[in-house]
């Protein structure tokens, strides 16, 4: 298996400099099996049931295997949305049991420790309760992590086209591998809420700024903080009044899960269950004219499981 980020950035002598550089984009050379952002196609799993755990097995094993990505000994930072004091009916925050299938395909699969994390809108304590998430994590064997504002390290965008640096929680520099859980789910200003997105509760800073050009800015983020997976929890979507949610006639349960190494795909295909083209929302338009990740529906392998 490749080399973990730690032991690539030790070995070039640059572990004072080189965080700058993290995720895929940095690896890509000894990384050769991710389907990364040169690519034009990708592997795309949509898991179809209510057996989350069966269903992403089988989903890993289409793409390879989860040993493919979690080499043994490895430390793997699980990125769900855990932004709002909402109960898991409300599809405001990830399910909490896919958050689960997920730690414990992750230790299955040889990882040393996994942690879990976000940076919430509301109080953070509150949310990771109220969520679902702290008990069925725990439950599942992860280490839940809380916010601790003075634990941020700032890193340089050098591709970003609307924003140069980003400021980052140290769980980000202190693993080797991120499985991305985003809930799919309506977004006022992003338009949906899906994989990119969700990297942004990996921010220190007051996000507020991310809201101008947020497309692009999200790209530039994702662009430096590459998710080595994206499981896009589609259980229940949230069809309005998103980000924050709260009233039920707007909850869809689907019963679907995406899974794919390539996050631009997997926010083009989320974007079908809304109804939408993948280019109607604005951070895959933009992807595709940087051509970083698959966005064509035509050139994914879609493959389903139930």
């Amino acid at each position: 298996m490749g080399i973990s980020r730690r032991t690539f950035f030790r070995d070039l002598g640059l572990a004072a400099g080189a965080t700058a550089l993290f995720g895929k984009s940095a690896l890509a050379a000894d990384r050769a099996v991710w389907p990364y952002a040169p690519y034009k196609s990708a592997q795309v799993v949509v898991c179809k049931g209510a057996q989350y755990l069966p269903l992403l097995a089988k989903a890993f094993d289409k793409l390879g295997g989860l040993k493919r990505y979690v080499p043994d000994g490895s430390t793997v930072l699980v990125k769900p949305n855990i932004g709002w004091d909402r109960t898991p009916e409300y599809a405001a925050n990830t399910n909490p049991w896919v958050v689960a299938a997920v730690v414990k395909l992750a230790l299955e699969a040889g990882a040393r420790e996994v942690r879990v994390f976000d940076n919430p809108c509301d109080d953070s304590r509150r949310t990771y309760d109220q969520s679902g998430i702290a008990d069925a994590a725990r439950a599942a064997g992860a280490k839940v992590s809380y916010v601790d504002t003075g634990l941020g390290r700032t890193v340089e965008i050098p591709s970003g086209v609307a924003v140069k640096q980003a400021e980052l929680y140290a769980e980000v520099f202190n693993c080797d591998v991120i499985i991305n859980v985003p809930v799919a789910k309506d977004h006022g200003t992003a338009g949906l809420t899906l994989g990119m997105k969700n990297l942004m509760g990996l921010l220190v800073e007051n996000r507020g700024r991310w809201h101008n050009k947020i497309h692009q800015k999200l790209v530039d983020l994702a662009q430096v903080v590459t998710p080595t997976l994206t499981v896009v929890d589609a259980t229940r979507i949230m069809t309005g009044g998103g980000p924050t949610g709260g009233d039920l006639a707007l909850v869809k349960k689907l019963d679907q899960l995406i899974v794919t190494a390539d996050v631009t795909a997997a926010d083009a295909y989320g974007a079908t269950l809304f109804g939408m083209d993948p280019t109607d929302l604005g951070v895959v338009r933009e992807a595709k004219k940087r051509e970083w990740g698959t966005a064509d529906l035509a050139s994914m392998d879609i493959l389903t499981v139930s």
